[in-house]
């Protein structure tokens, strides 16, 4: 789930909760505007004025970039994404992108997975190729699944939203900075 807030209050449009129209005055307040990547469907809502964020975090790349087994990832918390060697971000028009991802809860055993990447900034969605899963590389304390994406090709530079479907359900999704082409 990703969401924008307001820092300040604005004038909004809300519904009563028995459903018997829109209120008038208009509230006004802090409002948010949360998107869910799997069902693709937004809410808009009411926030505390006071609310403030746990922390200041800058959306895209997503977070502080962790080792794990070697190998430097961005994400989480349930789906990571190995960075490419020497980089901080993915580039726009490569089709011969992989992916290497962590599933941090592996699903069932033969279960189907399944791959999709939606942009933020235009809602262009595209099915990704799962082309090989398998189980942890090095020894680790906890079981995971690695997944490759193959000949990814994102069209255009910006922030994208990558989501694992397992057995067609939701499993989980992580944010991946995508800059221009070289």
């Amino acid at each position: 789930m990703f969401a924008l807030v307001t820092a300040g209050e604005a004038e909004w449009l809300g519904w009563h909760g028995d459903g018997s129209g829109a209120m008038y005055p208009h509230p006004v307040g802090r409002v948010a505007c949360a998107l869910d990547p799997f069902a693709g469907t937004t809410r808009v809502f009411s926030v505390a004025g006071d609310w403030q964020p746990p922390r200041l975090v800058d959306a895209c790349p997503p977070g502080d970039v962790h080792r794990y087994g070697d190998l430097r990832e961005i994400g989480g918390p349930r789906l990571f994404a190995f960075l490419p060697i020497g980089g901080q971000s993915w580039r726009a028009g490569d089709r011969s992108l992989d992916l290497y991802l962590r599933l941090a809860s592996p699903p069932r055993h033969m279960a189907r997975v399944t791959a999709t990447a939606r942009s933020i900034e235009t809602g262009v969605t595209l099915p990704l190729t799962v082309s090989r899963m398998g189980a942890s590389p090095v020894t680790t304390p906890v079981r995971n699944l690695y997944v490759t994406l193959s000949n990814v090709g994102f069209p255009a530079a910006g922030c994208w939203i990558v989501s694992l479907r397992v057995a067609g359900e939701a499993a989980a999704s992580t944010l991946l900075p995508v800059s221009g082409p070289a």
